[in-house]
């Protein structure tokens, strides 16, 4: 079990035994405070993930290549829409924007 809550917010971060962020379903969770200074959990695109299916991409996209500019770019439409639709939550624009940007220079 992680303590994780606005318990963990208020206290000060103990040698390892209480993470403040945790990886899941592709999300990096971490404790924060919304702009009233409530506690809010925020959800950032995991680093890792993020990597890998920029990878995966580039992989796909030269594989279509060969069958034109139309094929790619439609390829490309249904990836990025997929991909708005999983990871555009509240706090993650950052994130989807650096993903888009990486994403059309492929």
């Amino acid at each position: 079990l992680l303590r994780f809550g606005s318990h963990a917010l208020g206290q000060p971060h103990e040698r390892g035994n209480e993470p403040r962020t945790f990886s899941f379903l592709g999300f990096t969770h971490y404790v924060g405070r919304s702009r009233r200074g409530r506690f809010v959990v925020g959800r950032k695109t995991d680093g890792k993930r993020l990597g890998r299916k920029l990878k995966q991409l580039n992989e796909r996209l030269r594989a279509l290549r060969s069958q034109g500019g139309a094929a790619m770019l439609a390829y490309l439409t249904r990836h990025l829409r997929g991909h708005i639709q999983y990871y555009g939550v509240s706090g993650n624009s950052r994130a989807l924007a650096g993903y888009l940007y990486q994403a059309t220079r492929l």
